[in-house]
């Protein structure tokens, strides 16, 4: 009878230890996949470099920044406007792409809506013949630069501070000439003139 109870318990404590062993294998199983890097992380494009552009003027430090392409190709999203080294505006857009960074144009040099003080000026648009730029007019009471849409679709702007006039001249094909000024009129601006040489018309 003794001899039966032994065996009863050597083969309950075998039974326990395989068991156990099973269990602690499928744990290691378990770990071993939870440890392998099941959602790999997306690679970044080390082709792709920043492109930052700076100047100084106004009191303020402006950065125009973007991304540059390995083939050359720009894309410009943001002017972030420092003051005594503390960001003091992020100016936001529509991303402008150019064909390269030398293209990438932007300024604080002149008074567009010669009201004293110069204003914000980034390349929109970049063609072999012409040009467009987005204006930031500054409000000297918010201290703040303010986007107006009344600029945007000039081409070739030029802006004439002794007359107080915006210049436009472009051509559309080789013999299509156009020629556009525009006065301020109650902080709105005004095509006062326009003259068209096309071909076909005399």
């Amino acid at each position: 009878m003794k001899r039966i109870v032994l065996m009863l318990l050597v083969i309950c404590t075998g039974c326990k230890k395989k068991s156990g062993s099973s269990k602690g294998s499928a744990v290691r199983a378990l770990d071993s996949v939870h440890a392998r890097p099941f959602s790999a992380a997306v690679p970044e494009d080390t082709a792709l470099s920043p492109f930052v552009k700076s100047l100084e003027g106004n009191g303020y430090v402006y950065r125009l920044k973007g991304v540059r392409f390995p083939d050359g190709k720009t894309d410009l999203v943001s002017v972030e406007i420092y003051s005594r080294g503390k960001l003091h505006q992020k100016v936001n857009f529509d991303t402008v792409s150019l064909l390269n960074e030398a293209e990438a144009f932007f300024s604080v040099d002149q008074d567009v809506n010669f009201d004293g003080y110069n204003d914000l000026e980034i390349v929109s648009v970049k063609g072999n013949y012409f040009s467009k730029s987005s204006f930031w007019l500054y409000d000297h009471e918010d201290k703040k630069y303010i986007h107006t849409g009344e600029l945007d679709e000039i081409f070739n702007p030029e802006i004439d501070a002794v007359h107080q006039l915006i210049y436009s001249s472009y051509h559309i094909g080789p013999s299509d000439h156009y020629s556009e000024v525009y006065k301020w009129k109650n902080k709105k601006l005004v095509l006062m003139n326009r003259q068209a040489m096309e071909s076909g018309n005399p």
